[in-house]
């Protein structure tokens, strides 16, 4: 069994998650893929953003120099235009512990931007137009925090181990593409 807070963004195909705050919520689809991931009373990240639901009903596939993740979307407006401008394709460049790379979506920095993110966030920078996969320490980073070059827009997270990306290389090709939709 694996207890998440929800101060944090539930990542994963798991079965039989229970949350860690406040009341047990029971979750068993037995179908991992079918998963809901959970999101309980807003809230605010140890930043003081908001936080963003998760939503299991948009999930995106990432492709790289070999290497597969997905990933579930949230509620945003940014989350929304990626997901619109569906299939991409860019060409990998990395910073640090972070994938990043230019594509078709143009968005303003939120007000709940973030200065740090959590491990497998998956982000819009919009100083440059950048969709960001990070997995680890940038350049900026103080200690083990994981620090974009500038506030991101966090748009959701990897699912799993998000340092499988550590393996993708500058230069690479990479596509994200949609994987469902609930009706």
């Amino acid at each position: 069994m694996i207890i998440l807070r929800l101060h944090h963004h539930i990542t994963g195909h798991h079965r039989g998650v229970t949350q860690d705050v406040g009341e047990a919520l029971q979750l068993d689809t037995g179908d991992p893929d079918e998963m809901p991931l959970v999101s309980g009373e807003p809230g605010h990240d140890a930043g003081g953003a908001p936080e963003r639901t998760i939503m299991s009903d948009r999930r995106i596939r990432i492709a790289a120099g070999g290497v597969v993740v997905s990933a579930a979307l949230n509620d945003s407006t940014t989350a929304d235009a990626l997901w619109d401008a569906l299939p991409i394709t860019g060409q990998v460049q990395t910073w640090g512990d972070e994938i990043y790379f230019s594509i078709p979506v143009e968005a303003e920095e939120a007000a709940d931007a973030q200065a740090t993110v959590d491990k497998g966030a998956v982000a819009y920078w919009a100083p440059g137009g950048a969709l960001c996969l990070f997995w680890g320490p940038t350049p900026m980073s103080r200690g083990d925090e994981i620090r974009p070059a500038s506030p991101v827009n966090v748009l959701g997270a990897i699912d799993g181990d998000p340092t499988v990306l550590a393996r993708v290389e500058d230069g690479a090709e990479i596509t994200v593409e949609r994987i469902r939709r609930a009706p």
